[in-house]
This record gives C-alpha cells, sequence and structure tokens, in this order.
C-alpha cells in the first residue's frame, strides 16, 4: 500500500525537511511501498520549471554522510509544467531518513531560487548566467 507523507518534520517517521527550505516553487513528497521510499517533486509555482536540484543527506555514521543528489534540467519547449509531478530518487525504507532540502529552482521567466550548496546546484546556476 502506497501512501503519501507531506513534508513537515515528523520524529522519526520518514525523511527530515530542511528548515532552511522554504521555497514556493517546489514541493516534495514521500511515497512507500515494497521496502522502497520514492522521492517526489511537483511543480507548485504556477509556472513552468526549466531546473531544479534537490539533495537528500544520508547520515552513515557521526562522522560521514553520502549525499545524493537529484536534478534536472529542461530545454527548448520541455519543462515541468504547473501542477506536474516528477520522482526524483528514491531509497530503502530499512535506511535511517535522510535530511532532503531543495538546492536550486529556476523557473521559465528567469526566476530563481535556492543557495546552491552542492556542486550540481552551481553548475546548473551557472548555464543560465548570461
Amino acid at each position: 500500500m502506497r501512501y503519501a507523507l507531506c513534508l513537515l518534520l515528523f520524529a522519526g517517521v520518514g525523511f527530515c525537511f530542511s528548515g532552511s527550505d522554504t521555497n514556493p516553487y517546489l514541493k516534495l513528497s514521500e511515497f512507500r511501498g515494497n521496502s522502497k521510499v520514492q522521492l517526489v517533486a511537483r511543480n507548485t509555482s504556477g509556472r513552468p520549471l526549466v531546473a531544479f536540484v534537490v539533495a537528500a543527506v544520508h547520515r552513515k555514521t557521526a562522522q560521514e554522510d553520502n549525499t545524493s543528489v537529484y536534478s534536472a534540467v529542461y530545454s527548448g519547449k520541455d519543462n515541468l509544467a504547473s501542477g506536474k509531478s516528477i520522482n526524483v530518487g528514491e531509497w530503502d525504507t530499512h535506511e535511517p531518513p535522510p535530511n532532503v532540502f531543495v538546492d536550486y529552482v529556476r523557473l521559465a521567466d528567469g526566476t530563481t531560487w535556492g543557495n546552491c550548496v552542492t556542486e550540481q546546484g552551481k553548475e546548473i546556476a551557472a548555464r543560465f548566467k548570461n
């Protein structure tokens, strides 16, 4: 059975959502089933989205993290239309919940959001600089 969980901070349930992520453009949800957690991103901006970067930081040990970065860049007439969703990543349900955050978003009208802390975020943001 699959069910959606809102990305609010739940103690011990789902993944941790970074408190620094207040973006109004890309909302994240998780779906659980078949021993996997599926991360889904939905464009809530009201406008087409042409690029995004989402990071999931998995704590391995007290000193070691493993970061998975999920991104997409659309070109031409291709985009993530307003209201549409996309599967961006997955992990096993037996793993501790990662800290998930939106690193970068760019809309078709040039509006951007994010701190670009990942290398992928920095690279994708740089593609759009004139």
